[in-house]
């Protein structure tokens, strides 16, 4: 069978969606943290190429600052700023 656009479309916008329920359960653990600044381990398998279609969600959804930074080293963080 041979695999269309439309479904490797579909399987990138539902691997999205579980980026976007891991940060957002990551969030949701700190709730009782300040929320100046926030620092999220993403999934090992999440790239700068899948933040940015994923920070402009946390943009509109009232985060001033919403970044992916990475280092061979650390490895990838997220940082998000009220």
């Amino acid at each position: 069978m041979a695999v269309s656009p439309k479904i490797l479309e579909e399987e990138y916008q539902l691997r999205l969606k579980a980026f976007e329920a891991n940060i957002d359960s990551s969030l949701l653990k700190r709730k009782n943290e300040s929320i100046n600044e926030i620092f999220i381990d993403p999934q090992s398998q999440m790239n700068s190429k899948d933040w940015e279609y994923l920070r402009p969600r946390y943009i509109e959804a009232g985060w001033k600052e919403a970044e992916y930074h990475s280092e061979q080293r650390e490895g990838g963080w997220l940082t998000l700023k009220a």
